[in-house]
């Protein structure tokens, strides 16, 4: 069987994206122009969707009967999404870093995710502050480098500061002329 080609492309504003079914398309464009056809018809719900098939899923939602239930507890779901979500979150515990050599273990998935930064080496935690290139595998890491901009540590000049000290520092910064981050010098 051949693999059926995208031949339904977006012209909205040179997006370009394709699809092999043209409601595929449809859909997508919605996207572009915020078009939701698809109401929830029960009184006093506003919500809307792009695809009959989120509103099908969200009418479930309106449904008392909570079919799904949990292979570990005694919670049960209106759709088998949300059980699956609550079996991973409340059960599969706790989340073990899959690195060798790492025995590390979290509570959470968001802090596994954070802490395999540390075996990637990405840093996907920029500071924001203007000039400043610093960037770190965690959150921690980069609150502790924001600390130094707030109270003016070497390098850093002190944002938070309108006195004496602050202008000391500026004034030496500025005779010194060694700086890659303020100074184009």
């Amino acid at each position: 069987m051949a693999a059926r080609e995208n031949v339904h492309v977006c012209d909205y504003k040179r997006c370009g994206k394709s699809f092999s079914k043209e409601i595929r398309l449809v859909e997508h464009k919605r996207m572009h122009t915020g078009e939701r056809p698809c109401v929830c018809p029960h009184e006093g719900c506003q919500k809307s969707f792009i695809r009959a098939v989120h509103l099908k899923r969200h009418l479930l939602s309106h449904s008392k009967e909570k079919v799904f239930k949990c292979s570990q507890c005694e919670m049960s779901f209106v759709t088998k999404h949300n059980c699956k979500r609550h079996e991973q979150r409340a059960h599969n515990r706790p989340f073990k870093c899959p690195y060798e050599g790492c025995e590390l273990e979290f509570m959470r998935c968001n802090q596994l995710k954070i802490h395999q930064f540390a075996h990637t080496s990405e840093k996907p935690f920029k500071c924001k502050e203007r000039g400043c290139l610093a960037m770190f595998d965690s959150p921690g890491k980069l609150k502790r480098h924001q600390k130094r901009h707030d109270e003016g540590a070497a390098p850093f000049f002190p944002r938070c500061r309108n006195d004496a000290f602050a202008y000391e520092w500026l004034r030496k910064h500025v005779s010194s002329h060694k700086c890659g981050i303020f100074c184009e010098g």
